[in-house]
């Protein structure tokens, strides 16, 4: 979606704190109540108290207050945890990476989840650090088995079989 070369919030969690294994499902950049800002939508993965529950987050974008361009993504920012983790195993993106929100679709991050004090005093609950998941893909889905292959000698007996009925 957005080429790129972090304070955020939870909404709809109720998930209790603790460290949790995520899947990021979407990725939006919007304009929000500071600026920029992206958002995302991480489910909680299998096996894990929580599983399944979904919520938001959002990540700053810095801004340039005299052009109004969006600065390059700093490592070690909220934000640069989240490409770093998603990314690049938990390692810091090369210098001048092109990070593109569309490629943290569908990775899975390890966030540490719980309530902290914003700059007014203000308790919020909140994804508070964002470390590199165990497993960076989701386990697949199952998939139904497929009916078993037939042979050769079957599809030429169900030809024969054709061929009689004609």
């Amino acid at each position: 979606m957005a080429t790129l070369t972090g304070t955020q919030q939870a909404a709809g969690a109720s998930i209790e704190d603790g460290s949790y294994e995520v899947l990021i499902t979407e990725v939006v950049v919007e304009d929000g109540q500071y600026g920029p800002q992206i958002k995302t939508r991480l489910r909680v993965t299998k096996g894990q108290d929580g599983e399944g529950e979904e919520f938001n987050a959002w990540f700053t974008l810095y801004q340039n207050k005299t052009t109004g361009a969006i600065e390059p993504i700093r490592v070690g920012s909220k934000t640069g945890d989240l490409f770093s983790a998603a990314l690049y195993g938990g390692e810091p993106f090369p210098e001048g990476a092109d990070l593109d929100t569309d490629d943290l679709i569908q990775k899975c991050i390890r966030i540490l989840y719980g309530e902290r004090t914003t700059k007014n005093g203000q308790k919020k609950r909140d994804v508070l650090t964002i470390k590199a998941a165990k497993k960076r893909t989701p386990e697949p889905e199952p998939v139904a088995a497929a009916a078993p292959a037939r042979t050769v000698r079957q599809r030429l007996t169900d030809e024969d079989d054709d061929l009689a009925d004609a």
